[in-house]
């Protein structure tokens, strides 16, 4: 599995003081494909107003590829079913399985 996902979990957490309580998800090409994708879809839901502000400013220039970041409330996830639409993974999940 493409190694930024490590890194985009690992520089939100380092930063929980900003992201507290968010929830990282994956989804599109880079989690379906054996090729190198041309983008890396991310999913964010957050629950503070500043929160995509500083997320996107923590993950400007991460990574070779074009990173795609969407982001909702949770409310607005439950109406759009937006996770289960896109077959979205918890990004954690996608390193620990590979660690094991």
């Amino acid at each position: 599995m493409n190694p930024i996902f490590y890194v985009i979990s690992t520089v939100l957490h380092d930063n929980n003081d900003i992201t507290k309580g968010i929830k990282i998800y994956a989804f599109g090409s880079a989690i379906r494909s054996d090729k190198q994708p041309n983008d890396i879809d991310i999913l964010i839901i957050y629950v503070e107003d500043t929160q995509p502000k500083v997320i996107r400013r923590l993950l400007d220039n991460m990574g070779n590829m074009p990173l795609h970041l969407i982001f909702m409330f949770p409310q607005e996830e439950l109406e759009t079913n937006f996770i289960r639409a896109q077959k979205c993974v918890e990004i954690t999940a996608l390193f620990n399985a590979k660690d094991q």
